[in-house]
């Protein structure tokens, strides 16, 4: 499982960069939109693994979820290989030469980004990793309605993700200044589904399973925010090297969560409350991290972008 794990990190360190290449691309009035079409698709795929996972496990067992997922990338793999020839792509003069990457690791703009990215994943893994957990354990639902569960957040999450690339791309053709646009959109991000969390860890066990679920509905709709707000942010400091940036914090976004999460395990436990083990840390996560963006995040086009 580690061996896969690592497999998975090496073909995502390929793969990121090149997705932030080519978001680099988008010009400023369409970054915002498609930046969350494929940020949704990240969002749906989780949430279809949850849903579909527990009635795998229930009629095949367990080991059948590693030979589905594995035969399933096989699959796009394929069809990924022979679509992307005919798809015409071409180098663009956006992403030549080497990255200057002693300027950007001195330039606090990208530190910025690499530390609210951290926060974001904080708050993103730790929900993944233990809210089927919460739904089993904490509330006591069985494994197949504990998976809808966990599900529909993310549904709902994918959904508003594409509502909000149009949103703003239509508010910064009105006229907003893109600092404020981004730094709206990440505040609702964080700010909001803090909230939905601190909800949740106080009057959300005397309000019952639905609406528990509403909260982290309305908790993960709130954070497709972020798809227009900080994932739209390497792009604004360099359109040239937005791959190289999204590396570096997605890096960041990668190992933050796992101290964190085994710490949550351990509250948990010890407290044997999913309240304060679990949704009172992932609320303090975001309100950090929102403060942050807030308070240091810049959008502007960097020197060392070399336009």
């Amino acid at each position: 499982l580690c061996l896969s794990r690592a497999l998975i990190g090496l073909g995502e360190g390929l793969g990121v960069p090149a997705v932030g290449a080519s978001l680099g691309t988008l010009p400023d009035s369409r970054r915002s939109s498609g930046t969350s079409t494929v940020y949704a698709g990240s969002t749906a795929g989780v949430g279809l693994g949850l849903l579909l996972c527990p009635f795998l496990i229930d009629q095949f067992g367990w080991p059948f979820i590693f030979w589905a997922f594995a035969a399933a990338g096989v699959l796009w793999t394929g069809w990924w290989m022979s679509l992307a020839p005919t798809l015409g792509y071409k180098k663009s003069e956006s992403t030549e030469g080497s990255v200057p990457w002693e300027e950007i690791l001195q330039n606090p703009a990208v530190w910025s980004v690499v530390a609210c990215h951290a926060m974001s994943n904080i708050a993103f893994y730790a929900l993944l990793t233990w809210m089927p957990s919460f739904f089993s354990r904490g509330v006591g639902l069985n494994i197949e309605l504990a998976g809808f569960c966990a599900f529909l957040p993310y549904l709902f999450g994918a959904i508003a993700s594409l509502g909000v690339g149009k949103l703003a791309d239509k508010l910064l053709e009105d006229g907003w200044e893109l600092s404020t646009l981004r730094k709206f959109f990440q505040g609702i991000a964080f700010f909001g589904p803090a909230i939905c969390m601190i909800l949740n860890a106080t009057i959300g066990p005397s309000l019952g399973v639905v609406a528990q679920v509403g909260l982290l509905i309305l908790a993960t709709t709130l954070k497709a925010g972020d798809r227009a707000g900080l994932f739209c942010n390497h792009a604004d400091l360099s359109p040239r090297y937005a791959g190289a940036l999204l590396a570096l914090s997605s890096t960041a976004g990668a190992i933050a969560p796992i101290p964190v999460i085994e710490y949550i395990g351990h509250l948990i436990d010890q407290t044997g409350s999913f309240s304060m083990g679990l949704f009172v840390p992932v609320a303090v996560a975001q309100i950090l991290g929102g403060l942050l963006y807030v308070g240091t995040a810049n959008n502007s086009r960097q020197e060392f972008d070399g336009r």
